[in-house]
């Protein structure tokens, strides 16, 4: 694992912390008959969740502005093809104006054996208003259902 960190003095705050890492493990993994299933979704993991029915009775307010961008790299055994690699892809967003401010967004592309995913994920907004809550509350279910993917991975 590598972290590092443009400046330690904590000055330039929109520098990015970045953590790389590679791994081998088989955690994620379960077999089902000539099949794989990929627990992809549990690699950035548990997530918040707003799937309440009642109506929103405060503002939105966030502890703080925030961002992530994860970059995934995986690679696919040898023999096995996804099955259901568009279950990644997730696109949500609020805007304001001409402005994104809250994001969450999943892509893929697969280059020979290598799945690369990229997620792009901010809240650039502390307050929102309650009656625009539907807008928020679905980003932020946007990361919770990314956390849920699974791939099939199939032999042959």
């Amino acid at each position: 694992m590598k972290v590092e960190r443009g400046d330690f003095s904590f000055q330039k705050w929109d520098e990015p912390f970045v953590v790389s890492s590679k791994f081998k493990t088989e955690s994620y993994l379960e077999q089902a008959g000539n099949s794989m299933l990929f627990k992809v979704g549990d690699l950035i993991g548990a997530q918040s969740e707003l799937y309440q029915e009642e109506e929103r009775v405060y503002e939105i307010e966030n502890l703080n502005n925030r961002g992530y961008l994860r970059k995934i790299s995986v690679t696919i055994p040898d023999g096995y093809k996804i099955q259901n690699a568009d279950d990644i892809i997730i696109n949500e967003q609020v805007n304001e104006k001409d402005k994104v401010i809250y994001l969450f967004q999943s892509k893929y592309e697969i280059n020979g054996n290598k799945l690369n995913i990229v997620i792009d994920e901010f809240y650039d907004e502390i307050y929102y208003p309650k009656d625009s809550f539907e807008s928020f509350r679905k980003v932020i279910n946007a990361a919770a259902d990314f956390n849920k993917v699974t791939l099939i991975l199939k032999a042959g």
